[in-house]
């Protein structure tokens, strides 16, 4: 059967993104979504639009799609003054609801393939999720956890912590996080191990692919390391005994994860 997806991004292009192989979170979320529900039923084609022009475009001229995969960050091409608020997922999902009650349509079956958790949270909440029970036609997005790695025991007051390096981080940093961070970085059971005794002593070269944290005991610092380019990142002095140390010194370094792209090889 075939099924027609409004893809709404304005970087990963589907028929590459969803067939990669990568460990990050909100890729599996993504691709376990996608195998569970889409592609062991349908022979799929892709729409890509990459901005809220695009997007609003596409509908007014072809009309409704069947399916429709947000992203929330719309950064890349979209034509604005440097520094200008720029339309994103969220405006697009207000316009797709504006769109469907003033023409007397049903809202399309919607997933959030963004890793941003403002437009995971947020998009569902615009297209409203009563309105979508009612209409049977709920695919909202779905965390699918990583045991591994996000079912870590932890006591409340390390919870609190990692709590609050999540609250540091800008939109922007998590999202390349989750897409470039080693084994699901900035996930609990990963930012869980930064307050264990044994996180000091990890500077002893990492392995794999992406962004990891490391402190180097030599210079009391933590580290945000490049594993494919074998460089340092972003490294703030840090108290390893002080959680507050930790804690601050790990936001700067996490919400600097994109001065990775101006690294040179």
């Amino acid at each position: 059967m075939k099924l027609t997806i409004l893809w709404l991004d304005d970087d990963r292009d589907p028929n590459v993104y969803l067939k990669k192989n990568s460990t990050s979170g909100a890729f599996l979320r993504t691709s376990d979504f996608y195998k569970k529900n889409i592609f062991n039923k349908y022979d799929v084609d892709f729409v890509w639009c990459h901005n809220f022009d695009e997007f609003t475009d596409y509908i007014k001229k072809n009309g409704l799609p069947e399916f429709i995969s947000f992203d929330r960050d719309l950064k890349k091409g979209n034509k604005i003054p440097k520094g200008t608020d720029y339309p994103d997922g969220e405006d697009c999902a207000k316009w797709l609801k504006d769109y469907c009650r003033k023409h007397g349509k049903k809202l399309p079956k919607y997933f959030v393939h963004s890793a941003n958790r403002n437009g995971q949270i947020n998009i569902p909440q615009i297209l409203g999720d009563k309105v979508m029970e009612n209409k049977k036609v709920v695919l909202t997005f779905s965390e699918f956890v990583n045991e591994k790695y996000d079912n870590t025991i932890m006591d409340d007051v390390t919870r609190g912590y990692v709590q609050k390096i999540k609250d540091g981080l800008t939109p922007e940093a998590t999202e390349y996080l989750d897409e470039y961070g080693e084994l699901h970085l900035i996930s609990d059971g990963e930012l869980a191990k930064l307050f264990k005794s044994d996180f000091k002593n990890r500077y002893n070269g990492p392995e794999g692919d992406g962004l990891c944290l490391a402190f180097d005991m030599n210079n009391s610092e933590i580290e945000l390391f490049s594993i494919n380019l074998q460089c340092v990142v972003w490294s703030v002095k840090c108290d390893i005994n002080n959680p507050q140390s930790i804690i601050d010194s790990t936001v700067e370094c996490l919400n600097n994860c994109m001065k990775q792209d101006e690294i040179d090889w």
